[in-house]
């Protein structure tokens, strides 16, 4: 090593030394930046303590003086006393805490101490000033008060020299560390300039030349100058390698010379084999058209089908070897698929035409498969040759129809969708018009399949709809189409000769099936039925779209008389739906105005109004009243029977408030459908209108049918509790027509229940509704919940309920539906005013 490197990586190694200084100076200055900081965050913490001690020693001096002026109550004397000690513990935690820190030790000692000692002496002026065995004097109560001023005034005193001893150290060690973290810094990155220039110049010297000549080198090389070389008189190990660099270029130009001696001697042998090449050119051109054109499984065989040659995809799907396959006829690798066609007269057909392909039928020798089969013929030298080429298409097939099947059939049920019924419903028409002939559409709505899936879940849902469609494919014919077509609807289509009394029978039939006991889960069993409305073509309807709406619609007609029933299609039916249709676009379009209430009292056996039920009413502008039994079944179909629930949930809070305001005192009766209780909006609305009047929350009356409650378990159960936890009483509709038990009494806890009037009709003369009512009444005063006899019409079932024990009563026999002012006026004066 010359001289000169040595000075260099002797300078550089000083270099290096005292940059590694300058990084343990640095290292310092943060190391006591930290304790500084540190110091400074302990003082914080005895600053944040002198607060707390001013903080509770502010809420002592309040206590105290309110202690003074209820000094003569005992209770709150005992828990002012728990208050003081609880400050007095919490000052004492904290003054203890302070005497740990360095500043009250030594600075700040004497302040501390004064501190220590003043709150002994608030302490026993405390005590002095409420000692229950005397009266506070006004000389104890200021000297209190002083003692607490002058603590105060102490702590602030400390805070503000805790603040300034501490500041002023911090701030000079910051500006000392700044000054000499500059310096060495700046020492540092001239330490690192000076290393960085040394090592660049060495690497210069040593490395970064060599390499660049030897760059040169390759640059000529690749130019084609073979001669060139890498001078070099060093020894070392760049030395090293520029002569291994130099041997490498004479092995290669050695390597050069024997390949071009080889080449040479491979141009005479391919001359030599030219005559042979020549002798085979007929086989090869065959073999060159086979595979140029396949690209599958291919076999070439001539004009009488015998196999001349097969390549490896052949091989592969047929397994079979080319010597296993030769000079056999292709057709024992296929079998025939189509009834009246052979491999023969695919061949010949091919031979015809030049070419034939399609879907065969391939045999392999352990394997069978669909194939996709092309033949083509060719001519060579004058004889005939087929191509045949072939790939399996097994899978393809099976996904087209797997496709195809998703697209078509209902995959929990395995039944044909809306859109594949349809498209045989269509085609089924077109042969009806061809041939004169008739169809039945039969669609089917399940009853309280809602109920089902809110009650059981989902999955038991799932199983009875798979139930359903066993029980079709068991009610009709095979050569009927059955079909799902929406959530809880299935569809029929009955074609042929057959009437419309084989039809009903076989209506019949499935809902006999239906109305079995179905198991829907493990534990679960349910009975089922179905709405069902039947259409015929071409008499009721001659396109799909117009029989399923005929078939849709009398199925709504099947639903309305009471559902598991079954109605055929008639013209009185489509103009229903049309005055339906009209209704619902009228209702839309009315102003809220055009709806009232209309109240009906109910009674004591006196005739005295107690409470009464608000009935909503249609003043059409042009027909004027409309019945509530046109336009409120339209409503719910339609939905807008959310519309107008809103309008008579405002309208009877709104005169429940007037009424409030007034001094009447009287109950309202509002009806809920099933279809509000299940629509979340519903509650929001009716809770936001009750808490925004003022007004008795109890005088409302919400009236929920059974059948209602038991639709809407879950959604009702919820509905009533809402309810009743801001006051407002539940009455229970149509008592007796539903299901209801005892158990639902008690889980819902109604106030009222309302005596169906269909058992009030026969009262006087029916051994049985007289039972049903007497029942009713009795099961009413166990439970403590009050019962209304609705629907009386004579003083005769009038006396008969009261003679049973029957309180309250409503009925035409006391009034019909009055608007509200005529009701006012009526009843309003036999109320005493409570405002």
């Amino acid at each position: 090593m010359n001289l000169r490197i040595q000075l260099a990586l002797a300078l550089l190694v000083i270099v290096g030394s005292l940059t590694l200084s300058q990084v343990g100076v640095i290292s310092g200055f943060s190391n006591s930046l930290e304790e500084g900081t540190t110091k400074y965050q302990n003082l914080k913490k005895v600053a944040t303590a002198l607060t707390e001690i001013n903080l509770q020693l502010i809420e002592f001096q309040k206590d105290t003086e309110l202690a003074v002026t209820h000094f003569s109550d005992p209770d709150f004397y005992k828990f002012y006393l728990e208050k003081a000690l609880s400050h007095k513990t919490m000052v004492d935690g904290l003054i203890n805490q302070m005497g740990a820190s360095e500043y009250m030790q030594n600075d700040l000692y004497v302040p501390y101490s004064g501190l220590k000692d003043s709150l002994d002496l608030l302490w026993q002026s405390q005590k002095q000033l409420l000692d229950p065995s005397g009266t506070p004097s006004s000389s104890s109560t200021q000297l209190f008060i002083q003692r607490t001023n002058a603590i105060q005034k102490l702590l602030l005193d400390v805070t503000n020299a805790l603040s300034s001893i501490e500041q002023e150290r911090f701030s000079k060690q910051v500006s000392l560390i700044k000054q000499k973290l500059i310096q060495s810094v700046c020492l540092l990155v001239f330490f690192i300039a000076i290393a960085m220039l040394l090592i660049w110049r060495l690497l210069d010297q040593r490395i970064t030349k060599p390499i660049v000549k030897i760059s040169k080198a390759i640059n000529e090389y690749k130019k084609g100058n073979n001669e060139v070389r890498v001078d070099h008189h060093r020894s070392d190990e760049m030395g090293k390698f520029v002569s291994t660099f130099n041997e490498l270029l004479d092995r290669d130009q050695r390597s050069h010379e024997l390949q071009r001696l080889n080449v040479d001697a491979l141009k005479n042998t391919i001359n030599d084999q030219t005559v042979d090449i020549a002798e085979k050119n007929h086989e090869l051109k065959i073999s060159a058209n086979v595979f140029d054109r396949s690209m599958e499984s291919t076999a070439i065989v001539d004009s009488v089908g015998k196999v001349l040659r097969v390549n490896q995809a052949f091989t592969r799907l047929t397994d079979y070897r080319f010597d296993q396959a030769s000079e056999k006829f292709i057709g024992k690798f296929f079998r025939d698929t189509w009834a009246n066609t052979t491999f023969n007269d695919i061949l010949e057909m091919a031979d015809t035409r030049g070419s034939w392909e399609g879907e065969f039928g391939g045999l392999g020798r352990s394997n069978s498969y669909l194939a996709w089969l092309m033949v083509n013929r060719i001519q060579l030298d004058g004889k005939k040759y087929f191509i045949v080429i072939f790939s399996d298409i097994t899978k393809q097939k099976y996904d087209e129809d797997k496709i195809w099947k998703q697209a078509n059939f209902d995959d929990l049920t395995n039944l044909p969708n809306r859109a594949h019924f349809k498209e045989r419903i269509e085609r089924a028409i077109e042969n009806a018009e061809r041939n004169d002939g008739q169809l039945f559409l039969v669609f089917v709505d399940l009853d309280d399949f809602k109920r089902i899936n809110d009650t059981l879940g989902h999955t038991a849902g799932d199983n009875l709809l798979i139930q359903v469609a066993k029980i079709l494919r068991k009610s009709f014919r095979t050569t009927d189409l059955m079909a799902r077509i929406g959530g809880d609807e299935f569809a029929i289509m009955l074609e042929g000769n057959i009437s419309e009394g084989k039809v009903g029978q076989l209506v019949k039939k499935l809902n006999q099936l239906l109305s079995n006991r179905i198991k829907l889960l493990d534990n679960h069993f349910s009975h089922i039925s179905g709405s069902i409305g039947i259409a015929k073509y071409p008499s009721d309807a001659k396109d799909y779209e117009n029989l399923i709406r005929c078939a849709d619609t009398a199925m709504y007609r099947a639903k309305s008389q009471g559902k598991n029933q079954f109605a055929f299609y008639t013209a009185d039916m489509n103009d229903q739906a049309i005055r339906n249709l009209m209704l619902d676009s009228e209702m839309r379009l009315s102003t809220e105005d055009q709806f009232q209430l209309y109240l009906q009292p109910i009674v004591n056996a006196a005739g005295k109004p107690i409470s009464c039920e608000a009935l909503l009413r249609w003043i059409h502008p042009t027909d004027g009243l409309i019945s509530p039994g046109d336009f409120i079944p339209v409503a719910e179909e339609s939905g807008f029977i959310q519309e107008l629930g809103q309008i008579v949930i405002q309208k009877a809070i709104r005169l429940l408030s007037r009424w409030h305001s007034m001094g009447i005192s009287l109950s309202l009766s509002i009806n809920i459908s099933p279809k509000q209780i299940g629509n979340p909006e519903t509650l929001s609305l009716l809770m936001n209108q009750l808490l925004s009047v003022d007004y008795d929350t109890t005088k409302l009356v919400v009236e929920i049918t059974e059948n209602t409650l038991m639709a809407n378990s879950e959604q009702a159960q919820k509905f009533v509790h809402d309810l009743r936890s801001i006051g407002v009483k539940i009455s229970l509709d149509d008592f007796g027509t539903g299901y209801s038990s005892l158990a639902y009494l008690r889980k819902y806890q109604v106030d009222n229940i309302k005596i169906d009037r269909c058992f009030i009709d026969a009262v006087t003369y029916n051994r049985t509704d007289v039972g049903i009512c007497e029942s009713v009444i009795a099961l009413g005063d166990a439970l403590n919940i009050t019962v209304v006899a609705e629907g009386v019409e004579n003083k005769q079932q009038l006396d008969k309920l009261a003679e049973m024990g029957c309180e309250k009563f409503q009925g035409y026999y006391f009034s019909v539906p009055v608007p509200i002012e005529e009701f006012e006026r009526k009843y309003f004066s036999s109320f005493v005013k409570t405002a």
